[in-house]
């Protein structure tokens, strides 16, 4: 029995203390939800989301980085806190602010998926007369 209040009291920290559900319930639902492969489920917190039907983060942070979302180019970017300070004028809900000199900041284009790669062969070889 006190296992059983064990394994309760974890799951009660877990979900008080992380994103843990928040994020795999997302995952469920949204088939572009993404978690940055730099963080993880639990530590991973959107801060801004886009509308839509099927919602996705736009800013995000975790204890070390702050990430933005490219919806149209289904990446991301993401810069180190610490080095932000050396970003003159950065605002975090711009990221065009987001100083790209010396490293501060790294773009990623994460793996396609199978809807990805098959959608993009239907806009390859879609009649362009429709």
């Amino acid at each position: 029995m006190q296992f059983l209040g064990l394994i309760g009291a974890i799951v009660f920290l877990i979900f008080a203390f992380t994103n843990f559900f928040g994020n795999m319930w997302n995952n469920l639902v949204n088939s572009r939800y993404l978690i940055p492969q730099e963080t993880s489920m639990l530590f991973f917190s959107p801060m801004e989301m886009s509308g839509g039907n099927e919602p996705v983060w736009i800013i995000a942070e975790d204890g070390d980085n702050y990430y933005h979302y490219d919806y149209k180019e289904r990446s991301y970017i993401f810069i180190p806190k610490e080095k932000i300070e050396k970003c003159d004028d950065f605002m975090l809900s711009d990221a065009t602010t987001w100083c790209k000199k010396e490293d501060n900041y790294k773009k990623v284009i994460p793996v396609k998926t199978e809807v990805q790669v098959e959608q993009e062969v239907d806009d390859k070889y879609a009649d362009p007369w429709k």
